[in-house]
């Protein structure tokens, strides 16, 4: 009993400590349930959260979240009927819900995608044909299609280039797709878009392709990439330049969202660095592995002996940090240097600090006697006192 007295009495001190803290709430709202139907008689059901407001008073637009967690609009969850199959309704039903929304009595006549993850995701889908009405497009963390290793992979060898349009892999994917293309939707959006990612985000390669090709076309594009990882990146640290971007292009207010396009972190320096444009004007430097095992700046000897390793499948690499759902980020990977199934190469103190401003890339000549094997590669910072810490890595 004196426990449960003692932690509802620290509760309650909590409690009344983030009172005095929190400012008092400023905004009331209602939450009504929407059934959406779509055109093949399946209902959704969706959420239509409604600020109170007087009534000379009316709405800039609505914020418009697709995604399959909770009441978002999508089938087979949260209350929706049908059945949910990744990828495969995000087109057609979110441009029902479009066409349903302009024809109830609270709808401002504008609105603006947003939606981190899965739920950013789902709007490049409305993006590929984007609605009249649709004003701008908040994406957090988001992947635009599902690559990097497989048959994307063999796609970059030119050599393969007649096996490849021989066979019949894009037939078979076109039928699986039911003919709808892709990866339209960055050649089509035409709307304000506001990227956001992480340096340890398992999409950051992604979302920089894409900021590059929707820039490319002459659209208004905003970047921002900090220290942080996937959930990191799409979390409440967020909101307040989405607050921004959307006070610019939603309500039309005559301020300037941030002078230069792009926000990144330079994890080193431990500095924000705003820039024109991403990647900024950059010196290519080459490395390479050498022979005894370390990594520099001249050209290794043609003679010079492979290194090896084995793998034990019974006693795995682990994995430590980096851009992945879980355990990610940047931490000490010390403990590589002392597996035997790690080759590493340590290069000669640096004398001056280097700033890697784009994305490392790593040519590698290997084999293996089993079948298929994918090599991981690691780019890490020793610092003075030997510790080791992830820069940033591939396979």
């Amino acid at each position: 009993m004196a426990s449960t007295d003692s932690s509802e009495w620290l509760e309650a001190r909590i409690m009344e400590n983030l009172a005095k803290i929190l400012s008092p709430e400023e905004n009331t709202y209602t939450v009504s349930e929407e059934r959406i139907l779509m055109p093949d008689g399946i209902k959704l059901a969706a959420d239509f959260y409604q600020p109170d407001m007087p009534a000379d008073c009316k709405p800039y637009g609505l914020i418009y979240v697709l995604g399959p967690y909770g009441r978002k609009v999508f089938r087979g969850t949260g209350g929706s009927e049908g059945t949910f199959v990744v990828a495969m309704t995000e087109q057609a039903d979110p441009q029902a819900v479009v066409r349903w929304r302009r024809e109830q009595p609270w709808y401002p006549g504008k609105f603006v995608t947003f939606g981190p993850s899965y739920l950013g995701y789902v709007q490049w889908a409305l993006l590929r044909d984007p609605p009249e009405d649709l004003m701008a497009s908040v994406n957090l963390c988001r992947q635009d299609e599902a690559n990097g290793g497989g048959i994307s992979s063999i796609l970059e060898l030119r050599k393969l280039k007649s096996v490849i349009e021989a066979a019949p892999l894009f037939d078979a994917t076109e039928r699986f797709l039911d003919g709808k293309a892709p990866r339209r939707h960055l050649d089509l959006v035409n709307v304000p878009l506001l990227l956001r990612s992480g340096w340890y985000d398992t999409l950051t390669a992604q979302t920089l392709a894409a900021y590059a090709r929707v820039r490319g076309r002459g659209i208004k594009v905003y970047l921002t990439v900090g220290p942080s990882t996937h959930t990191e990146a799409c979390g409440p640290n967020a909101l307040p330049e989405v607050f921004d971007f959307l006070d610019e292009y939603v309500a039309g207010r005559k301020k300037v969202h941030r002078p230069l396009s792009v926000k990144v972190f330079v994890t080193g320096a431990e500095e924000w660095r705003a820039l024109p444009s991403w990647p900024p004007a950059t010196e290519e430097r080459t490395f390479h592995l050498q022979g005894d095992m370390t990594v520099g700046a001249q050209t290794p000897a043609a003679d010079s002996p492979p290194a090896s390793f084995t793998y034990d499948p019974h006693n795995t690499t682990p994995t430590v940090g980096g851009p992945r759902q879980a355990r990610s980020g940047r931490v000490d990977d010390s403990v590589f240097a002392s597996r035997s199934d790690v080759l590493v190469y340590p290069s000669a103190p640096l004398n001056e600090d280097v700033e890697v401003m784009s994305m490392p890339a790593v040519q590698l000549g290997h084999s293996t006697d089993v079948p298929y094997a994918d090599p991981w590669i690691r780019l890490s910072e020793v610092d003075t006192d030997g510790v080791s810490h992830n820069l940033t890595e591939n396979w």
